[in-house]
C-alpha cells in the first residue's frame, strides 16, 4: 500500500504498549498519565520525561510532577485517566478500559480531559485551556506571536523570546491557522478567538500533534522533535508505509487496514474494519493480529507483522493471489466495502464461540474479542464504553470503536 502524503520526520525512540503489563506488575501505573512534554530530553518508555518544560535543574521526579488531584486515595470519588479501575463507576471519565490483554485502567475517551479535570498544561484539555491546575472552557493556550513566559502557556509549547512560536511543519491543536493544510489535524476552525485555530481531533492524536507519552498517539510513538517538543511520529517500517487506525488519510490505500473514512464529522482518518488487525497496526498481543504475530518494530512499538509472506484471513488485499488461501473469491469486499482475505466463499459460515478473523465469516455477523483477547463469533454485539472492540457495529448506542490510549475501545 502507498500513502498520499509524507509526514515530517522526527528522531525516533520508544517502547510499545505491551510495556503496560510490566508497568502494572511493577506498580508504576499511577505515573501513566497525560504529562506536559519535556523540552530537553526524549520520551522514555510510556512516560514523558520527568524534566519540567522549562528545563529546571531541580526537576522533580516522575511521581512529583503528577498533579495532587490526579492521585486519588482509595476513598476518593473517582480515578483519573491512567489509574487502575474495576469498573466504569471507578473513573472520573466514566470509562474503565476492559482490554482483554492489557490491565484495566481509566481512560479519557476523547484522548483529552474534560473541564474540571486536573491538568498541568493546555494540551491535556479538550478545550485547550488549563487554568489554575484544572481544565476549563477558557482562556485557551496562547497562539503564535502572543506573549508568554513559559512553554506551557503556548499551544505549540514553544515560547521563544517572550512570544509563542509555530512549530516546524504542521501546526499543533490550538495554534492559529489560515486553512486546513496548516494544521497537523488538517482541520482549521473558528474556536471563538480573533483568528481561526487548529482543532484537536478526538480520540488518539495524529502525526505531528503534541504528546506526553506513546499512548497518546495513534501511531503508538511519541518522540522528541528537532525543536525539543514531544510530538506524535510515524513508524518507519509499516507495510508500504501505511497509516494505522486513527491517522489522517486521503484514500483507502493510505491505511494499513484499507479503510479511510470520516466517521466523526471532522476529517477522513484510517478506521478499524472489525475482526483481526492488519499488518502495521498497533497491537499488544498476537491474538489481535490476522497474522497472529505481534512484534516490536525498530522504534520498539509493537505492531502486527506479516507471516509467511501472504495475507492471512482478515488482511486487506488487492486480488486472490495475495491471500494465503488463494482460491477464487477469497479476496472480496467486507461489510464496509473493504477488500479483505475472507477465505473460500463456498465455506459455510462460522458458528458462535468458534474462532474468526472478520465478522463476515460468522453466522451471527459478530466477531469479537473474548477471553484473553481471542476473536470468536458471538451472538451479541452491544459492547459498553471501555470494552475492547475491533470495528463498527459492535458498540452500544453511538457505535464508536476508536483507537484510544493505545488500543481499540468503545467510546461514547
Amino acid at each position: 500500500m502507498t500513502r498520499s502524503g509524507t509526514p515530517a520526520e522526527y528522531v525516533r525512540t520508544g517502547l510499545g504498549p505491551l510495556l503496560l503489563a510490566a508497568l502494572w506488575v511493577a506498580g508504576c501505573t499511577e505515573n501513566i498519565s497525560l504529562y506536559p512534554p519535556g523540552d530537553a530530553t526524549a520520551v522514555d518508555a510510556n512516560l514523558p520525561d520527568a524534566a519540567p518544560p522549562d528545563g529546571d535543574a531541580d526537576a522533580p521526579t516522575d511521581a512529583e510532577v503528577v498533579p495532587d488531584a490526579a492521585v486519588i486515595p482509595d476513598a476518593g470519588p473517582c480515578q483519573d485517566p491512567g489509574l487502575g479501575c474495576l469498573g466504569n463507576t471507578d473513573c472520573c471519565s466514566g470509562i474503565c478500559d476492559d482490554d482483554p490483554v492489557l490491565p484495566d485502567m481509566c481512560v479519557a475517551p476523547d484522548g483529552c480531559l474534560p473541564a474540571g479535570a486536573a491538568c498541568t498544561w493546555a494540551m491535556q484539555c479538550c478545550d485547550l485551556a488549563c487554568v489554575a491546575g484544572a481544565c476549563a472552557a477558557g482562556p485557551r493556550c496562547a497562539t503564535n506571536g502572543e506573549a508568554c513566559v513559559t512553554n506551557d502557556e503556548c499551544c505549540s509549547h514553544r515560547c521563544d523570546v517572550d512570544r509563542c512560536r509555530h512549530l516546524d511543519d504542521c501546526r499543533s491543536a490550538g495554534d492559529d491557522c489560515g486553512n486546513n493544510t496548516d494544521c497537523c489535524s488538517a482541520l482549521c476552525v473558528d474556536l471563538g478567538g480573533p483568528r481561526n485555530q487548529c482543532a484537536l481531533l478526538p480520540h488518539c492524536r495524529v502525526v505531528g500533534e503534541l504528546c506526553a507519552g506513546h499512548l497518546d498517539c495513534c501511531s503508538g510513538l511519541c518522540e522528541l522533535s528537532a525543536q525539543n517538543v514531544n510530538r506524535c511520529a510515524l513508524a518507519t517500517t509499516t507495510p508500504g508505509g501505511c497509516y494505522g487506525a486513527g491517522e489522517l488519510c486521503g484514500g483507502n490505500g493510505d491505511c494499513c487496514a484499507g479503510w479511510c473514512a470520516d466517521l466523526d464529522g471532522t476529517t477522513p482518518r484510517c478506521q478499524l474494519t472489525g475482526g483481526c488487525q492488519a499488518e502495521g497496526e498497533v497491537c499488544s498481543g498476537g491474538v489481535q493480529c490476522c497474522s497472529s504475530l505481534c512484534t516490536p518494530d525498530p522504534e520498539g512499538v509493537y505492531r502486527c507483522e506479516p507471516f509467511y509472506g501472504c495475507s492471512w484471513p482478515g488482511e486487506p488485499c488487492a486480488d486472490d493471489s495475495e491471500c494465503c488461501t488463494a482460491v477464487t473469491g477469497t479476496c472480496r469486499a467486507d461489510l464496509q466495502g473493504v477488500d479483505r482475505c475472507l477465505g473460500n466463499p463456498t465455506t459455510p459460515c462460522i458458528n458462535a464461540a468458534a474462532h474468526c478473523s472478520a465478522s463476515d465469516q460468522c453466522c451471527t455477523g459478530h466477531c469479537l474479542p473474548g477471553v484473553g483477547g481471542a476473536l470468536t463469533c458471538t451472538s451479541s454485539a452491544c459492547l459498553e464504553p471501555g470494552q475492547a472492540c475491533t470495528g463498527p457495529g459492535q458498540c452500544c448506542g453511538t457505535d464508536h470503536c476508536r483507537m484510544v490510549w493505545g488500543a481499540p475501545r468503545c467510546v461514547p
